[in-house]
């Protein structure tokens, strides 16, 4: 009977925090939401559910699941004031798998939402249940007046399941710290009919009476409500004329506050405490009340449940439209692209293909290009090593040896004349045996007055692991030095020095010549004796100083390559 005020007066308490504030406003838009909640300060019921419902879908689209909480917070408080306590408990259970719990800002939403799951299970009698989510509630409570209301509640709930002990414990506890006039006499009221039900010999009236002053000077009319109730039912076995006037003013403060099911309970209580012919008349009455009350639950019920259904109708119905549109949209689509893709891979074949035998064409191109370029340099670097080389060196011997005959001077052009008819071949067969006396030939070709030759170390056994291939590159290079010595270097002495260092051969080359200079560039005669060097795995090395004169140049290369 009285727990109807306490639970609208806690909705009222809790509905205020539930309105989201400008700071707090979404980044998108929701009107049904803002429509909801005009309805519902407008008290219609109905429309604002509807919008409520509209709402969530809206915020759940946009993956804010505290508003569609909320929402559902706001749907439930709706059904359970309307008398539909299971669908406000199906609708909080799942407002609160929305709600996260570890963001503290969420805080009030879940106060709310478990105090009205309390409230929900209490109007079903399921008190034990009722406690529990009253105390999950003060968990995330930090506003003192919401806290004192619910532990009031959870009095009320051990009071109704008859543990009247822990009731009353509670109600000492509150009446020890209120926060306001209206709470002491809530708590005061509450533990004095909890007293009388606990011991029927207790005079609870003077604190009740108390209670009731305090609610009239506060114009308190749910608080007087609840007074009057308790005041009829003291005086009931007492003074039943006493229990008939409080029963009256019992039905008259619950008309003005429309709480139906008070009502029902006042006229039920006039019809057991007056006269037989009266008492039938608020017989009647009740039936007829309570009649009504529970065809407006029911129908509250089904309407709400209606609203439920239509919107997850409509909802699925757009969805399937949604869904057989987008499948007609990826067909076309589908078409387009598969369309697109081969005409994409024909262009692409074509132009792949053209490009490929562009490409082919000039490669076929460059490489004929590089290979008669790697021909004349071939035959080039053959010119300039056999038959340049070969003529300077007889040129020298014959400014340097007057003695040398005019048939041996034309044996040795004979020689260049048929080595220059096989510049072309690819493979030079060339003769290494003796090798040590050659290069001691070769290198006493370019001796004269001026120039003085010495060579050291040019032994057979230097020479005697050496491939043929070896021998007639170092010839090559040797010659090189003795043109370039010859050309450039103005000396009048030079040094050939050949050892042996295990699995290497290092000659070296000194001369008092010019040196290399500070930025003289290497001639192609040395650059050839580089590669040519390269080519064996050796190392050729110049030392020259600026400002001085001389050039030393050390050649090292294995025995086989």
């Amino acid at each position: 009977m009285n727990k109807l005020w306490l639970l609208f007066y806690l909705t009222l308490l809790f509905v205020a925090c539930k309105k989201p504030n400008d700071q707090n406003k979404s980044s998108y838009l929701n009107p049904a939401l803002d429509k909801a909640y005009e309805f519902s300060d407008e008290n219609h019921t109905d429309s604002a559910y509807l919008y409520f419902n509209l709402a969530k879908d809206v915020a759940l689209a946009n993956q804010d699941s505290l508003m569609a909480g909320n929402a559902l917070i706001n749907m439930a408080i709706i059904s359970n004031n309307e008398g539909d306590s299971f669908g406000a408990i199906e609708l909080l259970l799942e407002s609160i798998k929305l709600i996260d719990s570890n963001v503290k800002e969420n805080a009030p939403y879940l106060v709310s939402a478990y105090n009205t799951l309390g409230m929900s299970h209490a109007n079903l009698n399921e008190n034990k249940a009722a406690i529990e989510y009253y105390k999950q509630s003060i968990k995330y409570s930090s506003n003192k007046s919401s806290i004192l209301i619910t532990e009031n509640n959870i009095a009320n709930s051990y009071r109704y399941m008859g543990e009247y002990k822990q009731s009353l414990e509670i109600f000492e506890r509150l009446l020890k710290s209120p926060n306001s006039k209206l709470e002491y006499a809530r708590a005061l009221a509450n533990y004095a009919y909890s007293k009388f039900l606990y011991d029927r010999n207790y005079n609870a009236a003077p604190e009740l009476l108390n209670a009731l002053n305090i609610r009239i000077q506060e114009k308190d009319i749910a608080g007087q409500n609840s007074n009057y109730s308790y005041l009829s039912d003291f005086y009931a076995d007492k003074n039943p004329k006493l229990a008939i006037y409080y029963a009256k003013n019992f039905l008259r403060t619950a008309t003005l506050i429309q709480n139906a099911t008070d009502q029902a309970q006042a006229i039920k209580e006039l019809a057991r405490l007056s006269s037989p012919s009266q008492s039938k008349i608020y017989y009647d009455q009740y039936i007829f009340k309570t009649d009504s009350l529970t065809n407006v639950r029911n129908k509250a019920k089904n309407q709400f449940a209606l609203i439920r259904y239509e919107a997850e109708k409509h909802k699925q119905q757009n969805k399937i439209l949604i869904e057989e549109n987008t499948l007609k949209s990826f067909q076309i689509t589908r078409q387009k692209i598969i369309i697109t893709l081969i005409l994409i891979v024909l262009i692409f074949g074509f132009i792949s293909g053209y490009l490929l035998y562009l490409q082919k064409k000039q490669k076929l191109k460059t490489e004929a290009e590089q290979k008669l370029k790697n021909s004349q340099l071939t035959t080039s670097k053959k010119v300039h090593d056999l038959v340049a080389n070969g003529l300077y060196k007889v040129m020298t011997e014959m400014e340097n040896l007057n003695t040398k005959s005019n048939a041996e001077v034309l044996n040795d052009l004979d020689i260049l004349y048929q080595i220059s008819r096989d510049i072309t071949y690819d493979e030079i067969q060339y003769d290494g045996s003796n090798f040590n006396e050659k290069i001691s030939n070769l290198v006493k070709s370019f001796a004269s007055d001026t120039v003085k030759i010495a060579i050291i170390g040019n032994t057979p056994e230097v020479w005697k692991k050496i491939d043929q291939s070896i021998k007639y590159e170092i010839e090559n290079v040797i010659q090189e030095l003795l043109v370039n010595m010859r050309k450039h270097s103005g000396a009048t002495s030079v040094l050939f020095r050949f050892e042996q260092e295990k699995n290497n051969i290092q000659i070296t080359y000194s001369d008092n010549g010019k040196g290399l200079g500070e930025v003289q560039k290497i001639k192609n005669g040395l650059t050839n004796a580089g590669n040519r060097m390269n080519k064996i795995n050796g190392t050729i090395n110049f030392d020259s100083k600026p400002g001085k004169n001389g050039l030393i140049i050390t050649l090292s290369f294995p025995l086989n390559k």
